[in-house]
Protein backbone atom coordinates (compact mmCIF):
# COMPACT_ATOMS: atom_id res chain seq x y z
CA UNK A 1 0.00 0.00 0.00
CA UNK A 2 2.71 1.96 0.95
CA UNK A 3 4.28 1.47 -2.15
CA UNK A 4 1.45 2.58 -4.50
CA UNK A 5 0.79 5.90 -2.85
CA UNK A 6 4.63 6.53 -3.13
CA UNK A 7 4.22 5.52 -6.55
CA UNK A 8 1.00 7.56 -6.90
CA UNK A 9 2.48 10.93 -5.66
CA UNK A 10 5.18 10.32 -7.71
CA UNK A 11 3.67 10.11 -10.58
CA UNK A 12 1.37 13.30 -9.23
CA UNK A 13 4.62 15.31 -8.81
CA UNK A 14 5.80 14.56 -12.44
CA UNK A 15 2.56 15.34 -13.68
CA UNK A 16 2.61 18.55 -11.94
CA UNK A 17 5.73 19.59 -12.96
CA UNK A 18 4.79 18.71 -16.69
CA UNK A 19 1.55 21.06 -16.50
CA UNK A 20 3.90 24.05 -15.29
CA UNK A 21 6.58 23.61 -18.05
CA UNK A 22 3.40 23.41 -20.45
CA UNK A 23 2.06 26.60 -18.85
CA UNK A 24 5.48 28.43 -18.28
CA UNK A 25 6.16 27.37 -22.12
CA UNK A 26 2.47 28.84 -23.40
CA UNK A 27 3.20 31.98 -21.40
CA UNK A 28 6.51 32.74 -22.96
CA UNK A 29 5.47 31.57 -26.38
CA UNK A 30 2.31 34.00 -25.48
CA UNK A 31 4.50 37.14 -24.13
CA UNK A 32 7.47 36.40 -26.45
CA UNK A 33 8.43 40.09 -27.94
CA UNK A 34 7.48 39.68 -31.53
CA UNK A 35 10.51 39.96 -34.23
CA UNK A 36 9.93 43.42 -36.22
CA UNK A 37 12.24 42.39 -39.11
CA UNK A 38 10.89 45.11 -41.16
CA UNK A 39 14.12 46.99 -43.72
CA UNK A 40 16.42 45.11 -41.56
CA UNK A 41 19.92 44.20 -42.92
CA UNK A 42 19.58 40.91 -44.69
CA UNK A 43 19.94 37.93 -43.24
CA UNK A 44 19.30 33.77 -43.16
CA UNK A 45 15.54 33.42 -41.68
CA UNK A 46 15.06 33.01 -38.01
CA UNK A 47 13.51 29.55 -36.93
CA UNK A 48 11.38 29.74 -33.61
CA UNK A 49 13.92 30.35 -31.50
CA UNK A 50 16.16 31.93 -33.48
CA UNK A 51 18.92 31.21 -36.03
CA UNK A 52 21.08 28.22 -34.84
CA UNK A 53 24.65 29.57 -34.28
CA UNK A 54 27.13 26.87 -35.22
CA UNK A 55 30.73 26.43 -33.73
CA UNK A 56 33.36 28.86 -35.03
CA UNK A 57 30.61 31.56 -35.66
CA UNK A 58 33.05 34.17 -36.65
CA UNK A 59 33.64 31.57 -39.99
CA UNK A 60 29.85 31.16 -40.23
CA UNK A 61 29.12 35.21 -39.96
CA UNK A 62 31.95 35.32 -42.70
CA UNK A 63 29.69 33.13 -45.63
CA UNK A 64 27.07 35.15 -44.69
CA UNK A 65 28.89 38.22 -45.57
CA UNK A 66 29.16 36.21 -48.69
CA UNK A 67 26.18 35.78 -49.31
CA UNK A 68 23.65 38.44 -48.18
CA UNK A 69 26.70 41.51 -48.31
CA UNK A 70 28.58 43.87 -45.64
CA UNK A 71 26.03 44.01 -42.75
CA UNK A 72 24.14 40.72 -42.00
CA UNK A 73 21.16 39.95 -39.78
CA UNK A 74 20.88 36.61 -37.56
CA UNK A 75 18.55 36.09 -34.67
CA UNK A 76 19.04 35.28 -31.09
CA UNK A 77 16.02 34.32 -30.04
CA UNK A 78 13.91 37.58 -30.56
CA UNK A 79 16.73 39.73 -30.37
CA UNK A 80 18.38 40.80 -33.97
CA UNK A 81 22.03 40.53 -34.08
CA UNK A 82 23.34 42.79 -36.55
CA UNK A 83 26.73 42.16 -38.12
CA UNK A 84 29.60 44.47 -39.92
CA UNK A 85 31.66 42.01 -42.38
CA UNK A 86 33.38 44.93 -43.99
CA UNK A 87 35.76 47.45 -43.09
CA UNK A 88 33.88 50.41 -44.33
CA UNK A 89 30.45 48.69 -42.30
CA UNK A 90 32.64 48.39 -39.57
CA UNK A 91 33.87 52.24 -39.96
CA UNK A 92 30.37 53.24 -40.58
CA UNK A 93 28.21 51.72 -37.68
CA UNK A 94 30.63 50.96 -34.77
CA UNK A 95 33.34 54.01 -35.49
CA UNK A 96 31.49 56.91 -36.91
CA UNK A 97 27.77 56.19 -35.30
CA UNK A 98 29.50 55.11 -31.73
CA UNK A 99 27.65 57.52 -29.74
CA UNK A 100 24.53 55.29 -30.54
CA UNK A 101 26.83 51.86 -31.01
CA UNK A 102 28.77 52.11 -27.64
CA UNK A 103 26.92 49.58 -25.04
CA UNK A 104 26.98 46.46 -24.50
CA UNK A 105 24.16 43.82 -24.62
CA UNK A 106 22.40 42.65 -21.68
CA UNK A 107 24.58 40.14 -19.91
CA UNK A 108 22.60 38.59 -16.99
CA UNK A 109 25.02 35.99 -16.34
CA UNK A 110 28.86 37.65 -17.03
CA UNK A 111 27.81 41.12 -16.36
CA UNK A 112 25.12 41.32 -13.37
CA UNK A 113 25.70 38.02 -11.69
CA UNK A 114 29.47 36.73 -12.33
CA UNK A 115 31.00 40.13 -12.45
CA UNK A 116 28.46 42.31 -9.93
CA UNK A 117 28.00 44.90 -13.08
CA UNK A 118 31.44 45.90 -12.40
CA UNK A 119 33.75 44.43 -14.72
CA UNK A 120 34.77 47.26 -17.34
CA UNK A 121 34.36 45.51 -20.38
CA UNK A 122 30.71 44.26 -19.73
CA UNK A 123 29.36 47.41 -17.95
CA UNK A 124 26.75 49.08 -19.58
CA UNK A 125 27.66 52.45 -21.47
CA UNK A 126 27.17 55.48 -19.16
CA UNK A 127 27.93 57.22 -16.12
CA UNK A 128 29.64 54.16 -14.23
CA UNK A 129 31.46 53.18 -17.47
CA UNK A 130 32.61 56.47 -18.15
CA UNK A 131 34.70 56.89 -14.86
CA UNK A 132 35.95 53.42 -14.88
CA UNK A 133 37.37 53.69 -18.65
CA UNK A 134 38.95 57.34 -17.55
CA UNK A 135 40.72 55.62 -14.82
CA UNK A 136 41.88 52.86 -16.37
CA UNK A 137 42.96 55.37 -19.78
CA UNK A 138 44.65 58.04 -17.58
CA UNK A 139 47.25 54.82 -17.14
CA UNK A 140 47.14 53.69 -20.42
CA UNK A 141 48.21 56.02 -22.66
CA UNK A 142 51.15 56.02 -25.32
CA UNK A 143 53.46 57.22 -22.92
CA UNK A 144 52.34 56.14 -19.80
CA UNK A 145 53.12 52.93 -21.73
CA UNK A 146 56.14 53.69 -22.15
CA UNK A 147 56.85 53.30 -18.81
CA UNK A 148 56.33 50.14 -18.32
CA UNK A 149 58.64 48.93 -20.85
CA UNK A 150 61.61 48.30 -18.49
CA UNK A 151 59.47 45.50 -16.46
CA UNK A 152 58.11 43.96 -19.72
CA UNK A 153 61.64 44.11 -21.07
CA UNK A 154 63.05 41.92 -18.07
CA UNK A 155 59.81 39.76 -18.33
CA UNK A 156 61.01 38.88 -21.69
CA UNK A 157 64.37 38.11 -20.89
CA UNK A 158 63.03 35.07 -18.65
CA UNK A 159 60.90 33.95 -21.53
CA UNK A 160 64.36 33.48 -23.35
CA UNK A 161 65.57 31.75 -19.88
CA UNK A 162 62.45 29.21 -19.91
CA UNK A 163 62.57 28.35 -23.69
CA UNK A 164 66.29 27.84 -23.56
CA UNK A 165 66.09 25.25 -20.75
CA UNK A 166 62.52 23.73 -21.77
CA UNK A 167 61.68 24.54 -25.31
CA UNK A 168 58.54 22.82 -25.68
CA UNK A 169 57.06 23.83 -23.13
CA UNK A 170 57.19 27.45 -24.41
CA UNK A 171 53.47 28.28 -24.20
CA UNK A 172 53.08 27.98 -20.47
CA UNK A 173 56.42 30.17 -20.55
CA UNK A 174 54.31 32.99 -22.69
CA UNK A 175 51.56 32.56 -20.01
CA UNK A 176 54.02 33.05 -16.76
CA UNK A 177 55.44 36.35 -18.82
CA UNK A 178 51.78 37.58 -19.36
CA UNK A 179 50.85 36.61 -15.11
CA UNK A 180 54.21 38.68 -13.89
CA UNK A 181 53.52 41.70 -16.42
CA UNK A 182 49.75 41.90 -15.03
CA UNK A 183 50.54 41.26 -11.49
CA UNK A 184 53.74 44.18 -11.53
CA UNK A 185 51.47 46.67 -13.20
CA UNK A 186 48.31 46.05 -11.48
CA UNK A 187 49.49 45.26 -7.81
CA UNK A 188 53.28 46.68 -7.76
CA UNK A 189 54.49 42.84 -7.82
CA UNK A 190 57.96 42.45 -8.34
CA UNK A 191 58.62 38.61 -8.28
CA UNK A 192 57.54 36.10 -11.00
CA UNK A 193 53.81 34.95 -11.25
CA UNK A 194 53.12 31.79 -13.22
CA UNK A 195 50.11 29.87 -14.01
CA UNK A 196 50.89 27.55 -11.37
CA UNK A 197 51.08 29.55 -8.40
CA UNK A 198 47.66 29.40 -6.27
CA UNK A 199 47.01 33.31 -6.60
CA UNK A 200 46.96 32.73 -10.43
CA UNK A 201 44.79 29.69 -10.35
CA UNK A 202 42.21 31.05 -8.79
CA UNK A 203 42.27 34.20 -10.77
CA UNK A 204 42.10 31.81 -13.73
CA UNK A 205 39.19 30.01 -13.10
CA UNK A 206 37.23 32.82 -12.13
CA UNK A 207 38.56 34.58 -15.82
CA UNK A 208 37.54 31.18 -17.55
CA UNK A 209 34.07 30.94 -15.90
CA UNK A 210 33.35 34.59 -17.17
CA UNK A 211 34.87 33.78 -20.83
CA UNK A 212 32.24 30.72 -21.02
CA UNK A 213 29.43 33.20 -19.89
CA UNK A 214 30.52 36.09 -22.11
CA UNK A 215 29.12 34.67 -25.25
CA UNK A 216 25.99 36.16 -26.56
CA UNK A 217 22.89 33.93 -26.39
CA UNK A 218 25.15 31.52 -24.31
CA UNK A 219 22.60 31.70 -21.47
CA UNK A 220 18.88 31.57 -22.20
CA UNK A 221 18.56 34.29 -19.28
CA UNK A 222 19.67 36.39 -21.37
CA UNK A 223 16.52 36.76 -23.59
CA UNK A 224 14.30 35.05 -21.33
CA UNK A 225 14.52 37.61 -17.67
CA UNK A 226 11.66 35.93 -15.92
CA UNK A 227 14.22 32.62 -15.30
CA UNK A 228 16.15 34.91 -12.44
CA UNK A 229 13.12 33.59 -10.54
CA UNK A 230 13.46 30.25 -10.68
CA UNK A 231 14.84 28.54 -7.55
CA UNK A 232 18.64 28.39 -7.57
CA UNK A 233 19.02 29.17 -11.11
CA UNK A 234 21.91 31.97 -10.50
CA UNK A 235 23.15 30.53 -6.77
CA UNK A 236 26.01 28.89 -8.42
CA UNK A 237 27.22 31.83 -10.17
CA UNK A 238 26.44 34.15 -7.16
CA UNK A 239 28.43 32.14 -5.39
CA UNK A 240 31.43 32.56 -7.90
CA UNK A 241 30.96 35.94 -8.21
CA UNK A 242 31.80 36.54 -4.14
CA UNK A 243 34.68 34.14 -4.25
CA UNK A 244 35.99 36.24 -7.09
CA UNK A 245 35.19 39.89 -5.29
CA UNK A 246 36.97 38.30 -2.05
CA UNK A 247 39.89 37.58 -4.45
CA UNK A 248 40.01 41.06 -6.09
CA UNK A 249 39.65 43.08 -2.72
CA UNK A 250 42.27 40.84 -0.93
CA UNK A 251 44.71 41.75 -3.41
CA UNK A 252 43.70 45.32 -3.58
CA UNK A 253 43.79 45.56 0.42
CA UNK A 254 47.06 44.28 0.02
CA UNK A 255 48.25 47.07 -1.82
CA UNK A 256 46.70 49.55 0.34
CA UNK A 257 48.35 47.94 3.42
CA UNK A 258 51.82 48.09 1.21
CA UNK A 259 51.68 51.36 0.65
CA UNK A 260 51.45 52.48 4.71
CA UNK A 261 54.18 50.14 5.88
CA UNK A 262 56.79 49.16 2.74
CA UNK A 263 60.15 51.12 2.22
CA UNK A 264 60.00 49.70 -1.36
CA UNK A 265 57.28 49.84 -2.63
CA UNK A 266 56.43 49.72 -6.39
CA UNK A 267 54.10 52.13 -7.73
CA UNK A 268 51.10 50.93 -9.45
CA UNK A 269 47.50 50.82 -11.24
CA UNK A 270 46.27 49.69 -7.59
CA UNK A 271 48.02 52.12 -5.59
CA UNK A 272 46.80 55.01 -8.05
CA UNK A 273 43.15 53.96 -7.96
CA UNK A 274 43.66 53.91 -4.03
CA UNK A 275 44.88 57.41 -3.97
CA UNK A 276 42.46 58.51 -6.47
CA UNK A 277 39.16 56.48 -5.80
CA UNK A 278 37.29 59.30 -4.34
CA UNK A 279 37.90 61.58 -7.68
CA UNK A 280 36.29 58.54 -9.58
CA UNK A 281 33.76 58.36 -7.36
CA UNK A 282 34.47 53.71 -6.94
CA UNK A 283 33.10 52.51 -4.00
CA UNK A 284 35.27 49.59 -2.23
CA UNK A 285 34.36 47.02 -4.38
CA UNK A 286 34.61 49.23 -7.99
CA UNK A 287 38.28 49.58 -6.83
CA UNK A 288 38.89 45.96 -6.68
CA UNK A 289 36.93 45.11 -9.40
CA UNK A 290 38.60 47.82 -11.47
CA UNK A 291 42.09 46.46 -11.21
CA UNK A 292 41.37 42.48 -10.67
CA UNK A 293 39.64 42.47 -13.95
CA UNK A 294 42.59 43.85 -15.76
CA UNK A 295 44.29 40.02 -15.48
CA UNK A 296 41.01 38.74 -17.91
CA UNK A 297 41.81 41.75 -20.35
CA UNK A 298 45.64 41.91 -20.84
CA UNK A 299 46.60 38.16 -19.94
CA UNK A 300 44.69 35.84 -21.93
CA UNK A 301 44.42 38.12 -25.20
CA UNK A 302 48.37 38.60 -25.53
CA UNK A 303 49.30 34.78 -24.87
CA UNK A 304 46.61 33.98 -28.14
CA UNK A 305 48.58 36.90 -29.91
CA UNK A 306 52.12 35.35 -29.55
CA UNK A 307 50.65 31.95 -29.64
CA UNK A 308 49.85 32.84 -32.96
CA UNK A 309 52.88 34.85 -33.63
CA UNK A 310 55.00 31.47 -33.26
CA UNK A 311 52.77 29.60 -35.33
CA UNK A 312 52.93 31.86 -38.32
CA UNK A 313 56.98 31.63 -37.56
CA UNK A 314 56.93 27.83 -38.08
CA UNK A 315 54.47 27.71 -41.05
CA UNK A 316 55.91 30.32 -43.30
CA UNK A 317 60.21 29.99 -42.71
CA UNK A 318 60.86 31.80 -45.91
CA UNK A 319 58.61 35.02 -43.96
CA UNK A 320 60.58 34.40 -40.61
CA UNK A 321 63.95 34.51 -42.67
CA UNK A 322 63.87 38.29 -43.44
CA UNK A 323 62.77 39.17 -40.19
CA UNK A 324 65.74 37.23 -38.55
CA UNK A 325 67.95 38.67 -41.12
CA UNK A 326 66.60 41.58 -40.21
CA UNK A 327 67.40 41.32 -36.50
CA UNK A 328 70.94 40.27 -37.20
CA UNK A 329 71.59 43.60 -39.63
CA UNK A 330 70.11 45.87 -37.16
CA UNK A 331 70.55 44.30 -33.46
CA UNK A 332 73.75 41.88 -34.15
CA UNK A 333 74.19 38.75 -32.09
CA UNK A 334 75.66 40.16 -29.18
CA UNK A 335 72.52 41.29 -27.81
CA UNK A 336 68.79 40.90 -28.00
CA UNK A 337 66.21 43.39 -29.45
CA UNK A 338 65.01 46.11 -26.92
CA UNK A 339 62.55 48.54 -27.26
CA UNK A 340 64.82 51.46 -28.43
CA UNK A 341 65.20 48.99 -31.79
CA UNK A 342 61.64 48.98 -32.40
CA UNK A 343 61.50 51.76 -35.29
CA UNK A 344 64.84 49.91 -36.81
CA UNK A 345 62.78 46.67 -37.34
CA UNK A 346 59.93 47.38 -39.27
CA UNK A 347 59.85 43.78 -40.75
CA UNK A 348 60.21 42.47 -37.64
CA UNK A 349 56.75 44.68 -36.52
CA UNK A 350 54.95 43.88 -40.16
CA UNK A 351 55.44 40.07 -39.27
CA UNK A 352 53.47 40.73 -36.04
CA UNK A 353 50.85 42.94 -37.59
CA UNK A 354 50.77 40.06 -40.68
CA UNK A 355 49.38 37.72 -37.07
CA UNK A 356 47.11 40.10 -36.07
CA UNK A 357 45.44 40.22 -39.44
CA UNK A 358 45.67 36.71 -40.24
CA UNK A 359 44.59 35.11 -37.28
CA UNK A 360 42.88 37.48 -34.99
CA UNK A 361 42.22 37.25 -31.51
CA UNK A 362 39.04 37.53 -31.16
CA UNK A 363 37.94 36.46 -34.34
CA UNK A 364 33.57 37.61 -34.26
CA UNK A 365 34.50 41.21 -32.23
CA UNK A 366 33.42 41.70 -28.94
CA UNK A 367 29.53 42.05 -29.13
CA UNK A 368 28.45 46.12 -28.82
CA UNK A 369 24.74 47.15 -28.06
CA UNK A 370 22.43 49.75 -30.34
CA UNK A 371 20.98 52.59 -27.74
CA UNK A 372 19.13 54.71 -30.15
CA UNK A 373 17.44 53.62 -33.69
CA UNK A 374 19.27 54.91 -36.90
CA UNK A 375 19.03 53.89 -40.83
CA UNK A 376 22.13 52.94 -42.96
CA UNK A 377 22.08 52.29 -46.60
CA UNK A 378 18.38 52.11 -46.61
CA UNK A 379 18.53 50.12 -43.43
CA UNK A 380 16.93 50.54 -39.74
CA UNK A 381 19.19 49.44 -37.41
CA UNK A 382 16.88 49.15 -34.17
CA UNK A 383 17.70 50.25 -30.84
CA UNK A 384 18.25 46.99 -28.48
CA UNK A 385 19.75 45.25 -31.19
CA UNK A 386 23.44 43.82 -30.62
CA UNK A 387 26.03 44.37 -33.04
CA UNK A 388 29.52 43.46 -33.83
CA UNK A 389 32.48 43.71 -36.41
CA UNK A 390 33.30 40.17 -37.36
CA UNK A 391 36.98 40.66 -36.94
CA UNK A 392 37.54 37.66 -39.26
CA UNK A 393 35.97 39.11 -41.89
CA UNK A 394 37.21 42.61 -41.85
CA UNK A 395 40.62 40.98 -42.03
CA UNK A 396 39.90 39.59 -45.04
CA UNK A 397 38.23 42.31 -46.76
CA UNK A 398 39.64 42.74 -50.23
CA UNK A 399 38.84 46.33 -50.71
CA UNK A 400 41.59 46.62 -47.69
CA UNK A 401 43.69 43.65 -48.63
CA UNK A 402 45.16 42.30 -51.74
CA UNK A 403 45.25 38.26 -51.77
CA UNK A 404 43.42 38.19 -48.08
CA UNK A 405 44.35 34.63 -47.31
CA UNK A 406 47.72 34.50 -47.79
CA UNK A 407 50.40 35.50 -45.18
CA UNK A 408 52.14 38.82 -46.20
CA UNK A 409 53.69 40.53 -44.18
CA UNK A 410 55.04 42.98 -46.44
CA UNK A 411 51.83 44.18 -46.71
CA UNK A 412 52.36 46.17 -43.84
CA UNK A 413 55.49 47.70 -45.50
CA UNK A 414 56.32 51.23 -47.54
CA UNK A 415 60.01 50.98 -49.27
CA UNK A 416 60.84 54.62 -50.64
CA UNK A 417 64.42 55.80 -51.58
CA UNK A 418 65.98 52.88 -49.90
CA UNK A 419 64.11 53.22 -46.43
CA UNK A 420 61.39 50.50 -45.25
CA UNK A 421 58.92 51.90 -43.00
CA UNK A 422 55.31 50.44 -41.49
CA UNK A 423 52.28 51.42 -43.44
CA UNK A 424 50.01 53.89 -41.18
CA UNK A 425 47.37 53.88 -43.39
CA UNK A 426 46.72 49.99 -43.71
CA UNK A 427 44.40 49.21 -40.39
CA UNK A 428 43.16 46.25 -38.51
CA UNK A 429 40.46 45.69 -36.08
CA UNK A 430 42.46 43.25 -33.20
CA UNK A 431 41.56 45.46 -30.47
CA UNK A 432 38.03 46.30 -31.03
CA UNK A 433 36.03 49.42 -32.41
CA UNK A 434 35.02 52.89 -31.47
CA UNK A 435 34.47 53.93 -27.82
CA UNK A 436 35.22 50.03 -26.55
CA UNK A 437 38.21 50.09 -28.27
CA UNK A 438 40.81 48.29 -25.90
CA UNK A 439 42.14 50.29 -23.42
CA UNK A 440 45.57 48.19 -23.11
CA UNK A 441 46.26 48.29 -26.42
CA UNK A 442 49.88 50.10 -26.46
CA UNK A 443 50.90 47.60 -23.50
CA UNK A 444 49.96 44.96 -25.25
CA UNK A 445 51.57 45.62 -28.78
CA UNK A 446 54.59 45.98 -26.50
CA UNK A 447 54.41 42.90 -24.86
CA UNK A 448 53.86 40.98 -28.57
CA UNK A 449 56.91 43.14 -30.25
CA UNK A 450 59.24 42.64 -27.50
CA UNK A 451 58.75 38.90 -27.00
CA UNK A 452 58.33 38.16 -30.79
CA UNK A 453 61.43 40.25 -31.63
CA UNK A 454 63.66 38.83 -29.07
CA UNK A 455 62.05 34.96 -29.43
CA UNK A 456 63.28 35.15 -33.30
CA UNK A 457 66.33 36.41 -32.40
CA UNK A 458 67.35 33.82 -30.51
CA UNK A 459 66.52 31.13 -31.86
CA UNK A 460 65.63 28.85 -34.76
CA UNK A 461 61.82 27.95 -35.01
CA UNK A 462 60.88 24.40 -36.98
CA UNK A 463 58.07 22.18 -36.40
CA UNK A 464 58.63 19.24 -33.77
CA UNK A 465 59.57 15.86 -34.90
CA UNK A 466 57.84 12.65 -34.53
CA UNK A 467 59.70 9.59 -33.31
CA UNK A 468 60.67 8.72 -36.90
CA UNK A 469 62.16 12.20 -36.91
CA UNK A 470 59.47 13.54 -39.99
CA UNK A 471 58.00 16.68 -39.16
CA UNK A 472 54.98 16.96 -36.95
CA UNK A 473 52.12 18.30 -40.01
CA UNK A 474 51.10 21.55 -38.36
CA UNK A 475 46.86 22.51 -39.03
CA UNK A 476 46.67 25.96 -40.12
CA UNK A 477 43.34 25.25 -40.83
CA UNK A 478 40.78 28.03 -39.75
CA UNK A 479 39.04 25.58 -37.08
CA UNK A 480 42.50 24.89 -35.91
CA UNK A 481 41.22 26.47 -32.96
CA UNK A 482 39.54 26.89 -29.93
CA UNK A 483 35.87 27.67 -29.95
CA UNK A 484 35.94 30.44 -27.25
CA UNK A 485 35.36 34.82 -26.80
CA UNK A 486 39.51 34.74 -27.15
CA UNK A 487 40.71 32.12 -28.98
CA UNK A 488 44.17 29.81 -29.09
CA UNK A 489 45.45 27.95 -31.46
CA UNK A 490 45.32 24.47 -30.36
CA UNK A 491 48.08 22.66 -29.43
CA UNK A 492 50.87 22.52 -31.98
CA UNK A 493 54.72 21.23 -31.10
CA UNK A 494 57.52 23.39 -32.16
CA UNK A 495 61.45 23.38 -31.85
CA UNK A 496 63.16 26.45 -30.42
CA UNK A 497 67.24 26.07 -31.28
CA UNK A 498 69.41 28.76 -30.80
CA UNK A 499 70.60 30.49 -33.38
CA UNK A 500 74.27 30.80 -32.89
CA UNK A 501 77.03 29.82 -30.54
CA UNK A 502 76.94 32.17 -28.18
CA UNK A 503 73.12 32.07 -27.55
CA UNK A 504 73.36 30.58 -24.50
CA UNK A 505 75.74 32.64 -23.16
CA UNK A 506 74.37 35.92 -23.92
CA UNK A 507 71.12 34.69 -22.36
CA UNK A 508 72.33 33.58 -19.51
CA UNK A 509 74.06 36.88 -18.46
CA UNK A 510 70.65 38.60 -18.94
CA UNK A 511 69.11 40.61 -16.39
CA UNK A 512 65.72 39.14 -15.78
CA UNK A 513 62.26 39.74 -13.62
CA UNK A 514 62.54 39.61 -9.99
CA UNK A 515 66.17 38.23 -10.29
Amino acid sequence: MQDELASHYALGRRELVGALVVIALSLAFALRPRRDTRNLPPGPPPGFSGNKIPSHMWLYFHELGKQYGPVVTVWLGNQPFIICTTYKAVQDLMERKSNATSDRPKSVIAGEVLSGDMRTGVVGYGDKWRRLRKALHVNLTPLKSETYQPRQLLASHQVLKDILGSPRLFKQHIRSYAATVIMSLAYGKNERSTYQSAEIKKVVACLNRFHAAAQPGHFAIDSHPWLRYVPGYLSQHRAWHREELALFKEQFEGVRTRMQTASDFEPCFASYIVENQAEYKLNDDEAAYLVGSLFGAGSDTTVSALTIVFLAAVAFPEQLKVVQDELDRVVGRDRPPTFDDWEDLPETWAFVLESYRWRPVLPAGLAHAVTETFSYEGFVIPKGAIITGNTWSVHRDPALYTDPEEFQPSRWLLKKDGITSINRELKHTQFGFGRRICAGLHVADRSVFINSASIMWAFNISPACDDSGKPIPLDLSPKAFDDAVTTHPLPFEVDFTPRFAQTAKVIANLESFGA
